[in-house]
Parts: structure tokens; C-alpha cells; sequence
């Protein structure tokens, strides 16, 4: 059985190297899914939140979920105006709401980690760098945080550890 297209641990991948210089073309081992549904005014913004992390993640994965509306145009050109292959799109057939368009995105993910972004929404600049240094230093497997500013992340963190 082939290798290819399954998701490789991460070994060689330091953030603090990356965030001085060492692997500065080097992305983040981190897939972004974002879920679409009628998004055509908001996901513009969330994906410039993307494009302007300190930590630069491997793929964003926008999966629109039967809008019906301009929405998947939107993704498409959104895009073709950045690097080949670092924007996605997947079209879901029909309308399963944002748990559905997850784990379609998830299915597709090519990175060891994964990062969900809701289409109107954005992150802090530090975001993915101050996530990544938190699951490495803490091994953890998962982390999360609801509702907190990026400043407290290292307080509000909840690790799933092993």
C-alpha cells in the first residue's frame, strides 16, 4: 500500500526555528478548515486573518456548503489569488450544515494538525504560532479555547494530553 496522500507525523517541524528564520519557507504542518455556507461578504476578511498568521499554515481547505448563492464563485476566485494549491475549495453537493462541511474538510486535510476557522470569523496574527508552541511543548495531541482573547491563551488552554 502507498504512502502517498496519507497524513505524515510531524518530527522535523520546530516553531521556534520557523518563527526565527531557520524554516521561514517552510509552512506549518496545519490544515485550515473552513466551512462555507452563504459567505460570499465575510470569508474575504477571515482568509486575510489566514494569509497574515506569523505561522504560515500548509492549506486552507474552504469547503462551501450548498450555498446556492455567489459563494462558491467567491471561494474560487479568492483561491486564484493566491499560491497554487495553498487554497482549496470543495463544493458539497448539498447543504449539511457546519459539522458536515468539517469533516468533509477533515477527510481531505493533508496536514498532522488541523485548525477550524468559522467563515466570519478571523484570528489574532499569533494565532496558529502561539497553538503550535503549546501542542509541542505540552505534547499534547488536541487544544483548544473558547472566547478568550490571544493574550490569554497560555492560561485558558485546555490539553489533551497522553
Amino acid at each position: 500500500m502507498s504512502d502517498q496522500g496519507k497524513i505524515q507525523p510531524v518530527d522535523d517541524f520546530d516553531v521556534e526555528d520557523a518563527l526565527h528564520g531557520a524554516l521561514a519557507t517552510k509552512p506549518a504542518p496545519v490544515s485550515v478548515i473552513v466551512p462555507c455556507f452563504r459567505c460570499a461578504a465575510t470569508i474575504g476578511e477571515a482568509i486575510a486573518s489566514i494569509d497574515a498568521q506569523t505561522l504560515r499554515p500548509a492549506e486552507v481547505l474552504l469547503v462551501e456548503d450548498g450555498s446556492g448563492d455567489a459563494t462558491l464563485a467567491t471561494l474560487h476566485r479568492i483561491a486564484s489569488e493566491h499560491a497554487s494549491g495553498w487554497i482549496k475549495v470543495i463544493a458539497m453537493p448539498q447543504n449539511g450544515g457546519p459539522s458536515l462541511a468539517r469533516n468533509a474538510g477533515w477527510q481531505r486535510a493533508r496536514q498532522p494538525y488541523i485548525a477550524f476557522l468559522d467563515s466570519d470569523d478571523s484570528w489574532a496574527p499569533r494565532k496558529l504560532e502561539l497553538r503550535l508552541s503549546n501542542l509541542m511543548a505540552f505534547d499534547a495531541r488536541a487544544i483548544g479555547n473558547w472566547g478568550c482573547p490571544p493574550e490569554s491563551y497560555p492560561a485558558a488552554l485546555e490539553l489533551v494530553l497522553d
